[in-house]
């Protein structure tokens, strides 16, 4: 019908300490207890076109973009965005970012 508004959701896949917070704010939250063997199953388990968003941690991002080619997409929804575990960082985040500028500007900025 014309003039619907899509309703898109927020997605938030990672440890339980990490994703607890965001579901308590209403996101959809998945936890993952061993990043390596689950993370690609809960990501394939979302349904395509309801998140606008995904929020991962690095531990989660690394074990999807081992085993997805294409990942994480460059065009459409979702966006993801790379969150630190709760331990700490190891620097995806930035390190996508980088990526992503450089594809866009041809040279590393900063």
């Amino acid at each position: 019908m014309a003039g619907e508004r899509q309703e898109y959701r927020l997605a938030v896949i990672g440890s339980w300490e990490a994703v607890a917070a965001f579901q308590a704010l209403g996101a959809d939250a998945f936890s993952v207890q061993a990043p390596e063997t689950d993370a690609v199953e809960v990501w394939e388990s979302l349904e395509e076109g309801r998140y606008a968003v995904v929020i991962m941690t690095e531990p989660v991002f690394l074990a999807i973009k081992g085993s997805e080619p294409g990942f994480p997409r460059s065009d459409g929804l979702p966006v993801v965005l790379v969150i630190p575990e709760v331990g700490g960082s190891r620097g995806v985040g930035a390190a996508e970012m980088g990526e992503v500028v450089l594809k866009a500007v041809g040279s590393v900025v900063g």
